[in-house]
C-alpha cells in the first residue's frame, strides 16, 4: 500500500497521520458529538478524501478497512458501512484520475457526492433493517450527517494536499512553475 500511494506522489507521513487521527476522532468525538441527529463520520471522511489520485485497488482495502474500524466501534450492524465504504473507495479512486490529491474544486465536487450518496443510502438501509422507525427521521440524520461529515472532508482534503508542490499556484491560480516575472532569467 505504500508503495502505491509513494507511485501518487502522495505525503506518506502525512496520510499515516490523517488516519491515526481520523481513527482516534471516530472513537472519541464522534459518538459524543451530534447535531440534529446525524453524526461525523471520520472513517467515511478518510476513505473519500484519501481516494482522490490514488490507485482504486488500493481503495478497495482503505475503504474495507475504514468500514470494519466504523463498524466494530458504533452501534450498527456489521458490514453494512464496511461495504458503503469499500464501493466509495473504488468508485472515488476510478472518478479521480487524473486529479491532484488535495483541496480542489474537482476533489471536494466528488467527495461531496460521494459523501451523500453514502450517508443518505446508509441511513435509508438502516430504516429498512429495522434500526431507525421512521423513514424520514432516518433520512433527516443521514443529511446533517453528510452536512458534518463534508466539513471533515474539507479539513482533510486540505491537510492531505498541503506540502505538495501542486497546490503552490502563482497570479490567477495558473502555476507559476517557479518563476516570478515573466522574462529571461
Amino acid at each position: 500500500m505504500a508503495l502505491e500511494l509513494q507511485k501518487t506522489g502522495r505525503n506518506n507521513r502525512s496520510l499515516i497521520i490523517t488516519s491515526i487521527i481520523a481513527a482516534f476522532l471516530q472513537v472519541a468525538l464522534a459518538p459524543q458529538l451530534s447535531i440534529l441527529g446525524g453524526s461525523i463520520n471520520f472513517m467515511l471522511a478518510l476513505t473519500a478524501t484519501i481516494a482522490i489520485g490514488c490507485d482504486s485497488r488500493t481503495m478497495v482495502y482503505v475503504g474495507f478497512f475504514a468500514g470494519l474500524f466504523f463498524d466494530l466501534t458504533s452501534l450498527v450492524p456489521i458490514g453494512l458501512m464496511t461495504l458503503l465504504l469499500t464501493l466509495l473507495g473504488y468508485v472515488a479512486a476510478s472518478i479521480s484520475r487524473g486529479i491532484a490529491p488535495g483541496f480542489s474544486m474537482d476533489a471536494l465536487r466528488i467527495v461531496c457526492a460521494g459523501v451523500l450518496i453514502v450517508e443518505v443510502l446508509y441511513s435509508v438501509l438502516l430504516f429498512f433493517m429495522g434500526v431507525q422507525t421512521s423513514f424520514f427521521v432516518s433520512l433527516g440524520h443521514g443529511l446533517s450527517g453528510a452536512l458534518l461529515t463534508i466539513l471533515v472532508c474539507a479539513v482533510f482534503l486540505f491537510v492531505s494536499g498541503a506540502g505538495s508542490s501542486s497546490n503552490t499556484f502563482g497570479r490567477g491560480g495558473v502555476s507559476s512553475g517557479g518563476m516570478r516575472f515573466k522574462g529571461s532569467r
